[in-house]
């Protein structure tokens, strides 16, 4: 405390009379006046009075929002989480009944459409072999070898061939009778009849049909009515 506000000046002492005995003496309230005001201790922001730094409300308020907002960011997190996985449950059993339901519109349409789907891949296929007899003139080899190899008397078969496939097999008809086992006088005869491809072979046990297209006719037949 500063000591010069206990000072008292001169010009503020009152000279009064003595009071004779029996007397009350009696005091004027501006007999001791101070000069200036005693001050007030001032507390230091970081003194044990004032709380300290750690207890400035502003820094609690900003302590607080920020716990509060952690919290409420994992919470947010583990919700969004369980969210997801939710949502990827019902997509997966989505995606499940879809696929169910995809599997009897198959089976629906392949049974009403069973017939159409059958002509459509004949007629492809029946195109790829007319595509490969006109190409490739072995075929006629390979079909004439089946043929024959269904027959039990080769002696003096008779082979009636379309006129393109006749002139191959000429070219190479000594070759092709050596590579076959027990066929004796086999001749070969033009019949324009016969499409590329096919034959029709003559024996003494009757007629072996052996064109691509009479063939190919009964297989279709076979699945159509199965």
């Amino acid at each position: 405390m500063n000591s010069s506000s206990k000072i008292i000046k001169a010009e503020n002492i009152k000279l009064v009379k003595k009071p004779e005995d029996g007397e009350q003496r009696v005091f004027k309230r501006d007999q001791f006046t101070r000069e200036e005001p005693i001050p007030s201790p001032v507390l230091s922001k970081t003194s044990p009075e004032s709380g300290g730094a750690g207890n400035d409300p502003k820094t609690s308020a900003k302590a607080r929002e920020e716990e509060t907002y952690n919290k409420g960011f994992v919470a947010g997190m583990e919700k969004g989480k369980q969210l997801q996985k939710e949502e990827f449950t019902l997509a997966v059993n989505v995606l499940n009944e879809l696929m169910k339901g995809f599997d009897r519109f198959k089976r629906e349409i392949l049974e009403k459409a069973e017939g159409q789907i059958l002509d459509l891949a004949f007629s492809m296929t029946e195109k790829i072999i007319h595509q490969e007899v006109t190409t490739n003139r072995k075929v006629i080899q390979g079909v004439l070898k089946e043929a024959i190899s269904n027959i039990l008397d080769r002696d003096g078969i008779k082979a009636r061939l379309n006129p393109q496939d006749l002139k191959y097999m000429m070219e190479i008809k000594q070759d092709f009778l050596q590579s076959l086992d027990g066929v004796k006088n086999m001749v070969f005869e033009e019949d324009p009849s016969v499409k590329r491809g096919g034959a029709l072979l003559e024996t003494s046990f009757g007629e072996v049909d052996a064109r691509l297209n009479q063939q190919f006719g009964e297989i279709k037949t076979a699945l159509l009515n199965k």
